[in-house]
């Protein structure tokens, strides 16, 4: 026993030592792919402007096919109340040893559509130099699509952009992918998310996907509120792996 005692305690500064600097490799990934952005040609941005009669038909047809979609989906709004609401979620999550997270984030749904939008917010205590490091994101999906939206599940699939709050502030587009499960009247359920970000140069700035389960706690009136409890995993530039558990509440008008 006394001879595993110098492995273990190399194994564990192995795994502190490991968890220490995400935030600064995640800093440098960023700056190196905006310095070489920069750097590379524009390219040929030329675009036909050729709009022809066959697309024009075909975008006022989906038009019109939306409409009638979103007044079917808002005609059910007595028997899925989700329909039209207002999600209001508070969560924090931890990477042992030293990673934090913050994840404040509001949603709005009104039958076929809804908006998202969410501060990335991680922080990491860096014992080697003494001091908190911390960077953050924007994540704001502009447009989501609800295509699937029965009392039970939703089911819906968005884009919008990514925005880096340090260094360049870069923005990147960022499409999602993801569903909502409501069993027992509503009172037990989860989420599953996927979250891909995109560059022009070949560069995946950031690839994330996360789960919950929630449990009612309270109802007041047309106001929810749910305890929750999940995974989140991001890799960032194609090479630096963030992960923990998260944890907080949902508070939900509808």
């Amino acid at each position: 026993m006394k001879s595993l005692k110098p492995l273990l305690l190399a194994t564990l500064m192995l795994w502190t030592y490991v968890g220490y600097g995400q935030i600064d490799k995640i800093k440098k990934a960023s700056h190196s792919h905006s310095s070489s952005s920069g750097k590379s040609s524009s390219g040929d941005n030329g675009r036909s402007g050729n709009n022809s009669a066959f697309a024009l038909w075909a975008f006022w047809q989906a038009g019109k096919g939306m409409i009638l979609w979103q007044m079917y989906q808002l005609n059910q709004k007595d028997t899925i109340p989700s329909i039209i609401s207002l999600e209001v979620m508070p969560q924090v999550g931890i990477q042992p040893p030293d990673n934090y997270w913050l994840l404040p984030r509001i949603r709005g749904n009104w039958g076929l559509f809804s908006m998202d939008f969410r501060y990335n917010f991680l922080m990491e205590d860096d014992a080697l130099e003494g001091k908190i490091k911390s960077l953050g994101t924007f994540d704001w999906q502009i447009v989501q699509l609800n295509f699937v939206n029965t009392r039970p599940v939703t089911v819906r699939a968005g884009f919008g952009t990514m925005i880096e709050n340090f260094g360049d502030h870069n923005a990147y587009f960022e499409w999602t992918l993801g569903g909502d499960l409501r069993l027992k009247e509503g009172k037990l359920g989860g989420g599953l998310e996927y979250r891909a970000t995109e560059s022009h140069f070949g560069i995946m700035p950031r690839r994330e996907i996360n789960a919950r389960v929630e449990y009612q706690l309270f109802q007041w009136h047309r106001l929810k509120g749910y305890g929750t409890l999940g995974g989140i995993f991001q890799r960032y530039y194609s090479d630096i792996n963030v992960w923990g558990m998260q944890t907080g509440f949902i508070f939900r008008l509808q």
